[in-house]
């Protein structure tokens, strides 16, 4: 009886071992910036009009226009893009990485890594400019992804959600502008 109530105890411990471990709570490895470019068929500005979802963790579809193509190439201005789990989560301008859907056709396109092909853009106030600069925040998706130091900056943002007397907010992410040069060096580099 003693053995088996000992044997018991191990089996416990060995389970609460696991199931209280820092490699139950592991999240996926970053990627780099430069892998979700090169990866990406089309990598265009949009904005969305359209989203369908059920939920998190569930299938959801967005429709969008093409606002500027920053690389690839498209032949409709209209995208359809599908995704499993959270992806974009409200209507206005994004900047998206996306591949070609083939099982779809043309204009329906899948995001390159998940979540982390989805970047809301937001507006910043930069000094010596007359108003705003396109801006992405280094949400968490965003921020899970290694980037060029030099891409990096703080600037004072307008974020849709937050109290007029709470914005702009200083917030870390990437300027639209030098985002969409780096990107069209990666691609050439190529």
């Amino acid at each position: 009886m003693k053995r088996q109530c000992m044997a018991l105890n191990v089996v416990i411990a060995i389970i609460g071992i696991v199931c209280f471990s820092p490699l139950s709570y592991a999240k996926t490895m970053p990627s780099g910036f430069s892998d979700l470019v090169k990866n990406s068929d089309l990598i265009v500005i949009a904005n969305v009009f359209e989203i369908k979802s059920q939920g998190k963790s569930m299938p959801g579809m967005a429709s969008a226009t093409v606002n500027k193509i920053i690389t690839g190439h498209s032949e409709n201005e209209l995208l359809k893009i599908r995704w499993n789990g959270i992806a974009i989560t409200e209507l206005d301008e994004w900047i998206v990485f996306l591949t070609k859907d083939s099982d779809s056709g043309e204009g329906h396109y899948r995001p390159t890594y998940g979540a982390r092909s989805f970047w809301k853009i937001e507006y910043a106030e930069i000094k010596d400019k007359e108003c705003c600069s396109q801006f992405v925040v280094l949400r968490q998706q965003v921020g899970m992804l290694e980037f060029d130091s030099s891409l990096l900056s703080e600037q004072f943002t307008y974020i849709n959600g937050v109290p007029s007397n709470k914005n702009p907010i200083k917030v870390r992410g990437l300027l639209m502008d030098e985002l969409v040069t780096y990107i069209e060096k990666e691609r050439q580099a190529r």
